[in-house]
């Protein structure tokens, strides 16, 4: 109900919606319209993110891109599933040490060898202490003189050179926007207090520089991943995470979208982030490994599958280019 699940369902779903684009963008609109008071959300999105019409992009949405075995698993399932990928950020996010995606990104978790067996030999790089950026915003966590994401986008040119894929900060380009073109904002903002954010009163702040709650914008956020040209890889699927509470307001935001428009927002199941999918491999560095993924023509499994066979390809790879 929630995720797409197979290549010819998603397949399905784009040509489905590419028919009916004008139709779920007026409905889209008026949903903006209704419950957020934001005129032409369409638009704005558009105008946002600036992506090339016509083209039907993957989208994976992480606080800070970087090069883990995640990011280089989806570019390869990209690849298979006849989507551009674009990585969406949050980098205006704070940090926080309960949420093991942002340590990973102060703590690096390293593949820099193989055992003689093929085993991954794993070592952690600690860029940072955690207890020491806990509540910094991520772009404004200095790593000597290099902010963190400028430090991580140094290991994205490491790993993808050529195939690098395009990164939209949608914290900036869109929530910023949609939050100073509603007429309905939240009774609550985040504004830039230093290194730090800090709650504040709508009416009492600058809207140029603040940050809408992600109660506020998350349904706005996943109205982009209707029309067909944006598809979400994203799980809330994960047992052994914690996480009902996002789980149900993912489920919540999506049934909303889905009553206002008539179609869920098209989301790619994806495997939950673990020790796996959060390592970087040192033999990717120099790029030239995407041609050395390979899914087969025939492969019949769902897209979790997808990804954890891309990832364990990737895991595989070693130093001299061999897997």
């Amino acid at each position: 109900m929630y995720y797409v699940r197979k290549k010819e369902g998603l397949e399905e779903e784009l040509s489905s919606r590419q028919s009916e684009k004008a139709e779920y963008a007026s409905r889209i609109d008026a949903f903006a319209q209704k419950e957020f008071g934001i005129a032409d959300f369409t638009e704005i999105s558009k105008n946002g993110l600036n992506l090339r019409d016509g083209q039907r992009y993957g989208v994976l949405c992480r606080q800070v891109a970087t090069a883990r075995i995640e990011e280089v698993a989806y570019l390869a399932a990209s690849r298979y599933l006849n989507l551009a990928p674009v990585n969406f950020t949050l980098t205006g996010d704070v940090f926080n040490s309960r949420n093991i995606d942002k340590v990973h990104l102060v703590k690096l978790r390293l593949i820099t060898g193989h055992s003689e067996n093929g085993k991954p030999i794993v070592c952690v790089r600690t860029l940072a202490k955690p207890s020491d950026v806990e509540g910094l915003i991520l772009n404004k966590i200095l790593l000597g003189k290099v902010a963190l994401p400028e430090y991580h986008f140094s290991l994205r040119q490491k790993t993808f050179s050529a195939c690098l894929p395009p990164t939209r900060d949608v914290g900036n380009l869109l929530f910023s926007l949609y939050l100073k073109a509603a007429k309905n904002p939240p009774s609550f903002v985040f504004v830039t207090d230093g290194a730090r954010s800090v709650k504040k009163e709508t009416c009492a702040s600058n809207l140029e520089t603040a940050r809408p709650p992600a109660f506020w914008y998350y349904p706005l956020y996943l109205a982009n991943f209707v029309l067909g040209n944006l598809v979400l890889y994203e799980t809330y699927e994960n047992k052994r995470g914690g996480v009902p509470k996002i789980r149900e307001d993912f489920r919540a935001a999506m049934d909303r979208v889905k009553d206002a428009v008539g179609i869920y927002p098209l989301v790619v199941q994806i495997p939950p982030l673990d020790e796996t999918m959060l390592s970087i491999n040192e033999a990717l560095y120099g790029g030239g490994w995407l041609d050395k993924i390979v899914i087969p023509e025939n492969f019949s499994g769902d897209t979790v599958s997808l990804f954890e066979l891309a990832a364990k390809q990737a895991i595989a790879i070693r130093k001299n280019g061999s897997s």
